[in-house]
């Protein structure tokens, strides 16, 4: 079977992953690269290097210490690189395994990160949901996580591609500027341009 992929990227608090959730709507198979790398850290293999190189086993008690491993990283520059290969060495070939294994016609990779961990040699068609800097500041804090500080919103965005550069290296680059039936417009746009 011939797949269709998709990969959706865009910085933290673009509204990528409402755009990721609209193509599930239409039963486009979605591959949460947020969950995979945090599912990651339960490998036996991925777990014991990531210790080593975070001085400190990433889970306790059954459950991954997201706030300590994002203190690490986001205070030690040399830590988060190391984790970042890490992360290019395991993801690819595990989304590629995924690919392999769905019955799935048509997939979508929700990721952040997709080009910085070349996810995007995997998709027929990728898109960049930009938004400004301000504004994706005030989602997070709205939508998934009112206790971020402004801080570590900051050190998390540092680390992704620039919007800027992200939308360059997209096929497809969407502005997402606080109408939220306008995205959706763009939205079904695309879906319509996808034979399905």
């Amino acid at each position: 079977m011939d797949k269709y992929i998709i990969g959706i990227t865009g910085n933290i608090g673009s509204g990528k992953s409402t755009f990721a959730r609209w193509f599930a709507d239409y039963n486009f198979y979605v591959i949460d690269m947020d969950l995979y790398a945090k599912n990651l850290y339960f490998n036996y293999s991925f777990r014991r290097k990531a210790t080593d190189i975070l001085g400190f086993d990433p889970i306790y008690n059954d459950r991954l210490r997201t706030q300590d491993i994002a203190d690490k990283i986001y205070s030690d520059e040399n830590k988060f690189k190391q984790l970042t290969e890490l992360f290019l060495e395991f993801l690819p070939p595990l989304v590629d395994n995924t690919i392999k294994n769905l019955n799935d016609k048509y997939i979508v990779i929700d990721g952040a990160l997709l080009f910085e961990y070349s996810l995007d040699k995997f998709c027929n068609l990728t898109i960049c949901i930009y938004a400004p800097l301000i504004l994706r500041y005030k989602r997070i804090k709205k939508y998934r996580n009112k206790k971020i500080s402004k801080k570590r919103f900051l050190q998390i965005d540092k680390h992704q591609l620039s919007p800027d550069i992200k939308c360059k290296m997209a096929d497809i680059c969407v502005k997402n500027e606080g109408n939220i039936e306008k995205l959706k417009n763009n939205f079904l746009k695309i879906l319509s341009s996808i034979d399905i």
